[in-house]
């Protein structure tokens, strides 16, 4: 991905967050025409630019034992 793409996926992702109910759809479908691919492949492009929080671990994580 050269960084002219990485700049519009980074400005579409401020959009998107931006977007109000329903908008997304129109939004993302303009830019899927404009890079030329499928939804999916711009969702993936989008995944691989955000950066998402990581998952909460378990509260209870390692204080479980099961019984043998």
């Amino acid at each position: 991905m050269n960084a002219t793409t990485q700049h519009y996926l980074c400005q579409l992702a401020a959009q998107l967050a931006a977007a109000p109910h329903g908008g997304k759809g129109a939004l993302l479908g303009a830019a899927a025409a404009h890079l030329g691919c499928s939804l999916a492949t711009l969702q993936r492009k989008l995944a691989a630019v955000r950066l998402d929080a990581p998952r909460k671990t378990r509260s209870d994580a390692g204080q479980i034992a099961l019984p043998l």
